[in-house]
């Protein structure tokens, strides 16, 4: 075990090595690959030998994000994303402490809650929603998918949902969703 690698390399390796054969979900998957790319990939953490990170370490560039800073610069992030960040981290040091790098050092850490405040901007978590105005044109504009579209207005069925569907899914005036197709990994 080379305790001298960089946090980065052991942590490129986990994600594109590891991490995508292991089993999860591949939404999942892509949710982890993106904190990686986004929130940590980057960061001046990742230069340092695996060997002198420390929990303080991963718990102040966590705070960091939940202030929208990474490396004395301003980021865009949200609660979910560095949950995210924390889920991803905790898999991550799982995988280092197994494999003999380091200790689980996520055990000491508390990821951060973003409070929300009322900045009067629109919440990045609120649901758009389409105007009666813009159903009525989505309905009378002519279309080679007209009943997906009208199909997707009257369930709420995601876009993924909407394709999987087959004719035997359509029994006495209802539909049963069980699968969705996917375009992750």
């Amino acid at each position: 075990v080379d305790t001298d690698a960089s946090f980065g390399q052991l942590a490129k390796f986990y994600t594109y090595e590891i991490l995508i054969h292991s089993g999860l979900a591949p939404g999942t998957i892509t949710l982890y690959e993106r904190q990686y790319d986004t929130k940590l990939r980057q960061s001046a953490l990742m230069l340092r030998p695996i060997s002198e990170i420390t929990s303080a370490d991963l718990q102040h560039h966590l705070n960091q994000l939940a202030d929208g800073i990474m490396d004395g610069k301003p980021i865009k992030v949200s609660a979910a994303s560095v949950r995210d960040l924390g889920k991803y981290l905790t898999r991550l040091f799982k995988w280092l402490q197994n494999q003999g790098y380091c200790d689980n050092l996520m055990l000491n850490v508390s990821v951060p809650i973003i409070k929300k405040t009322d900045t009067g901007d629109d919440d990045e978590d609120e649901v758009q929603t389409f105007t009666d105005d813009e159903i009525a044109r989505i309905i009378s504009t002519p279309n080679q998918r007209h009943f997906l579209f009208s199909l997707a207005l009257a369930t709420g069925l995601r876009a993924g949902e909407l394709l999987a569907l087959r004719y035997d899914d359509f029994v006495d005036g209802s539909v049963t969703v069980g699968r969705q197709i996917s375009s992750h990994y």
